[in-house]
């Protein structure tokens, strides 16, 4: 797997040879833009992944998420908007948070509280 945080229109075209050669079965990639969401560059860069056996995830994140079940419920939201609109030649496999609050630094009880409460909201995604 790889994860690529940059916007999909400055995705090189050798990016799709270098998955194949080394086998990557799935890219996690930031689309912070929100005009990219309905744009052919996104849909065509799914698709073309996909006709190279690359699975495509939506990856969102920030360290403060982690308390934030508005803000993660918005993304999936997106994700959800984005998948419903198109046909599935162009879907995404689905999405990823990359939300890591124990970056946020803190005594060790402060981190420890943060990953609890990120975990608590993960699973109210699923509720």
């Amino acid at each position: 797997r790889i994860k690529i945080w940059n916007a999909v229109p400055s995705i090189p075209i050798f990016i799709y040879s270098v998955c194949n050669k080394l086998k990557i079965e799935a890219v996690y990639q930031d689309v912070s833009t929100s005009s990219l969401y309905s744009s052919d560059k996104l849909k065509n860069h799914i698709k073309t992944l996909k006709d190279n056996g690359i699975d495509f995830y939506f990856a969102f994140g920030a360290a403060d998420w982690y308390n934030s079940l508005d803000t993660v419920k918005a993304k999936v939201d997106i994700v959800k908007n984005y998948n419903n609109s198109v046909t599935d030649q162009f879907k995404a496999k689905g999405l990823i948070f990359d939300v890591e609050p124990h970056t946020l630094g803190g005594t060790e009880s402060e981190v420890l509280s943060r990953v609890e409460t990120w975990c608590d909201v993960a699973k109210k995604l699923y509720k």
